[in-house]
């Protein structure tokens, strides 16, 4: 936190009122563990669950993160050629479950809330699976 305040310190056109509400959103994100849990369910649930889906679908070619952001890079071929139009169909199959993915490329970038649960992650891997089987 005393690296935070040093940051807030630098920028003299911040009005003190935004340091104190921003001190004290860290402070509960700090007391909630919010931060915590984004490491865990990245290290725990999520990472390995996208890896998992890596080795399932070829046209995964990697997936790669830390935490709760996370992509999923859609490939054509064993090359890595970029599926900019499969990223696009996926996105659009997981808004259509109710599932926001954002496509970028033929990246698909999964990023949770940090405060997500074990059960809601689970749940989007589902979405995600059957978006990536059907497209």
């Amino acid at each position: 936190l005393q690296h935070i305040h040093s940051l807030f310190q630098c920028a003299p056109e911040a009005p003190p009122g935004d340091f104190t509400l921003s001190a004290s959103q860290i402070a509960a994100m700090q007391d909630e563990g919010i931060v915590e849990n984004a490491a865990r369910i990245g290290s725990d649930v999520l990472g390995p669950g996208l890896q998992a889906l890596a080795e399932k679908h070829d046209a995964v070619g990697q997936a790669r993160g830390v935490g709760v952001f996370w992509a999923l890079e859609l490939v054509k071929d064993a090359a890595r050629t970029p599926h900019v139009e499969r990223a696009a169909a996926v996105a659009a199959a997981c808004k259509k479950n109710g599932l926001l993915v954002i496509a970028a490329a033929n990246r698909l970038h999964v990023v949770p809330p940090c405060n997500v649960s074990d059960d809601d992650v689970r749940a989007a891997l589902t979405i995600l699976d059957e978006a990536l089987s059907a497209s």
